[in-house]
């Protein structure tokens, strides 16, 4: 089951976030990709990623496990932040990139 989708940058392609916590790519046909695409690229091993969000950076993706995890945009995993330390923080239902892709929020 998909639980959220996000554009992506080029806007040809989205990710999809599924129930059992892997993050798919689809590319739409192109000029230049004659046929769509749709590849895994990531899993969240722990939670569901509510909170999905792709910008030129890279790709990020948080849950109700109190981390944030980052992938570069070919899907090769970069850094984790764990909050499970912090009491006062429950989960992560949603992420945004500015439009340059270089700083992202999540809430």
């Amino acid at each position: 089951f998909v639980v959220t989708m996000c554009p992506g940058p080029d806007g040809n392609s989205f990710l999809s976030g599924h129930l059992d916590g892997s993050i798919w790519r689809s590319c739409f046909e192109t000029e230049t990709s004659p046929r769509p695409t749709h590849s895994k690229i990531a899993v969240v091993p722990s939670c569901v990623a509510y909170a999905l969000a792709w910008g030129y950076a890279g790709i990020v993706a948080a849950g109700n496990d109190r981390c944030v995890r980052f992938w570069d945009p070919e899907g090769r995993e970069g850094q984790t932040f764990d909050y499970t330390s912090d009491a006062r923080l429950k989960e992560f239902t949603c992420a945004a990139f500015n439009p340059s892709g270089e700083s992202v929020v999540l809430g």
